[in-house]
């Protein structure tokens, strides 16, 4: 028996004023298509043929439901708060102040005015009152990286080709989060990306490719990648200047941004570092990070002020890709102590196994997908009538911050049986 969310579960506005006062980050810097989650809850999607449903996890009920109050539906038609019919290229939820927003990725067409314009939909917090905020013009798409915002405007990454012309420029836009009226504020003719936000200032990271013909060279590629030069801004949106505050390559280090601080983990002498980006002052977290290859280790980002890194080794990687070993740390920026992460999941045979993924967090607990399931649903088919189909959904849990670092396994599983 499925039950529908209330106002009680899922509020259509927040009483608390969320305006930031400065900047913040509303997106991950990787769009990673990881959901958008508060103290109370988490929004997810549900992809399904061309369209998707939002999903809402109440931390409240433990229950993860779709954002409608219909019941005995399939949530597969326009007058379902949770459905979204077309989601061409891909579509990110976020949140900023009391609003969800969702930026749809788009299809970019053909100078015949063919394919889907990207946008950014606003709504409340159950899904009602939906608009389409902003739209991108001919010629335009998501550069698929971070959004800012100071509670007044957005600013986002969009790429610009001319018709006719194979150079795709990066140009730097605000969005009036109120009108959806948009304005350039900078161009860039270098790779560029939104990696942090604080005060009036966005953190950005250009890199430089040495040459895109070694680039695509299978036997020079790897260390052309090695080379690529990675440069660190500040750039203050009030005055629109640019400020250069570290430059390496990337086989040196490898750094995130959280708040007006850069940490990193050098490459050369296995130690972590802390930037502070308003003074410049650098200061060692700690040492004796365990040996490891800078072309295969990911840095996962900032979570709780610790920093998680994952390892791989393939010093014994078979021919059909087997044998590959995954090992994920966090260091403690607060304590400067190294820990290994040991709860671990593997989906299946062919997978390799990674430590609990977080989604979401609020003062105290993490929201984690530790697995995935498969439900038969009621679908519309192709011919419109009302049949089945088999769906994948994420087994979400709730886990203590202090249980999460402790490689303690005391997780509070999400329900899923009203999906």
């Amino acid at each position: 028996m499925e039950t529908a969310p209330t106002n009680s579960n899922i509020p259509a506005k927040l009483d608390e004023n969320q305006n930031s006062i400065g900047l913040k980050l509303v997106t991950p810097v990787d769009s990673s298509g990881v959901g958008a989650g508060n103290e109370i809850g988490y929004y997810d999607l549900l992809y399904r043929g061309m369209g998707a449903n939002i999903l809402y996890t109440d931390y409240a009920t433990k229950q993860c439901v779709y954002l409608s109050s219909q019941v005995s539906s399939t949530h597969q038609d326009e007058t379902d708060l949770s459905w979204i019919p077309s989601v061409d290229g891909g579509i990110e939820p976020f949140l900023s102040g009391d609003k969800l927003y969702m930026r749809v990725i788009g299809m970019p067409g053909d100078s015949d005015g063919s394919g889907t314009p990207g946008k950014i939909m606003e709504m409340n917090l159950d899904g009602s009152e939906r608009r389409d905020l902003f739209t991108l013009q001919s010629g335009e798409t998501f550069t698929q990286n971070a959004i800012a915002s100071n509670g007044t405007y957005f600013f986002c990454l969009i790429n610009r080709v001319q018709a006719g012309d194979a150079i795709w420029n990066k140009s730097l836009i605000k969005i009036d989060a109120k009108t959806g009226q948009s304005e350039t504020i900078y161009d860039f003719d270098l790779p560029v990306y939104i990696v942090g936000a604080f005060d009036d200032i966005l953190v950005l990271k250009t890199i430089e490719i040495p040459s895109l013909e070694e680039l695509f060279n299978s036997e020079t590629s790897s260390q052309t990648i090695a080379s690529q030069v990675h440069t660190l801004y500040t750039f203050a949106i009030n005055t629109s200047s640019l400020q250069q505050v570290k430059k390496w390559k990337q086989i040196e280090l490898s750094g995130a941004c959280q708040d007006n601080t850069f940490c990193y983990l050098n490459f050369e002498d296995l130690s972590v570092y802390r930037l502070d980006i308003s003074t410049g002052d650098t200061q060692k977290v700690c040492d004796g990070f365990p040996a490891c290859d800078p072309e295969h280790t990911n840095l996962l980002g900032f979570f709780d002020s610790h920093l998680q890194f994952e390892v791989m080794d393939l010093s014994n990687i078979q021919p059909d890709g087997s044998g590959v070993e995954r090992y994920q740390y966090a260091v403690d920026l607060d304590k400067g102590e190294i820990m290994a992460q040991t709860l671990f999941i593997q989906e299946s045979e062919d997978t390799m196994p990674s430590v609990y993924h977080i989604m979401a967090e609020t003062e105290d607990y993490f929201l984690v997908h530790y697995a995935t399931t498969t439900k038969v649903v009621e679908s519309i088919v192709s011919d419109g009538t009302i049949g089945t189909e088999q769906i994948s959904l994420a087994k979400n849990a709730l886990i203590k911050k202090s249980d999460y670092w402790s490689n303690i396994n005391n997780i509070i599983p999400i329900s899923d049986e009203n999906l």
